[in-house]
């Protein structure tokens, strides 16, 4: 999963426009851009022994073009590094779209969620919760 969203990353570096985005797709751009945030990280971890960077200026020129901006705000995303890697927010309120306050967010699986229970559990990743059919 991880290689063919950073492949689909590699492919939109750059693909994005500064054109206003509709509002109706707003959601749709952000989940692109952050897929191509997501790509140049993997791409600086790969390089780094796995090390995520401490921000995102880390990874222009070399990883990304540009910083990936929010589509609604126009302003960068936001891109905090974690204990088990990292997560991209948005820089805008997304409440409009369905998301929680501070949501959609993507982990350093790709995962993307609109909300905390949407990430999957530990228990899910390791293995030993099934799922409910």
């Amino acid at each position: 999963m991880k290689i063919l969203l950073l492949v689909l990353a590699l492919l939109l570096v750059g693909c994005t426009s500064r054109t206003p985005v509709p509002p109706n797709r707003q959601l749709e751009h952000l989940q692109i851009r952050m897929t191509e945030g997501f790509g140049g990280l993997e791409l600086y971890a790969a390089e780094h022994a796995g090390s995520y960077p401490d921000d995102w200026n880390s990874l222009v020129p070399k990883y990304l073009d540009t910083l990936p901006l929010d589509p609604k705000s126009d302003l960068p995303l936001l891109y905090q590094k974690t204990a088990s890697g990292y997560l991209i927010k948005p820089s805008a309120d997304y409440r409009h779209s369905g998301a929680s306050p501070g949501f959609p967010q993507m982990d350093q699986d790709g995962f993307f969620a609109l909300a905390p229970d949407d990430f999957p559990s530990a228990e899910y990743e390791q293995g030993t919760k099934k799922e409910t059919p």
